[in-house]
């Protein structure tokens, strides 16, 4: 579906509810620069929590700071995407619906 997938190409990728983050999630429970993907040496990728309000969480744990795993379900606020390794995307999990957009 359109809008539901997004392919990760970028050292780092800043994640939140404003529009010039790299993805945007437009929701009242992502904050405004909510969480950021950098990717190590390894080619993995490293999701960072940045201060937001209602937390990120790595298959409903929460996070400040946690290395990505193939099949991954990281919450953002109250949005849940699920990480793919192989093929380096995020894709949107909640049936009603937010877009995952790229800048």
């Amino acid at each position: 579906m359109p809008g539901r997938t997004v392919l990760l190409e970028q050292e780092r990728v800043r994640i939140g509810r404003y529009p010039n983050n790299d993805i945007v999630i437009d929701h009242p429970t992502v904050s405004a620069y909510h969480a950021e993907l950098v990717r190590r040496p390894d080619g993995r990728y490293e999701l960072i929590d940045r201060e937001s309000r209602n937390g990120t969480r790595i298959n409903g744990t929460p996070v400040r700071q946690a290395i990505l795993k193939d099949g991954d379900q990281i919450t953002i606020g109250a949005i849940t995407v699920h990480y793919l390794e192989g093929s380096r995307t995020l894709e949107a999990l909640n049936r009603g619906g937010v877009p995952l957009r790229r800048r």
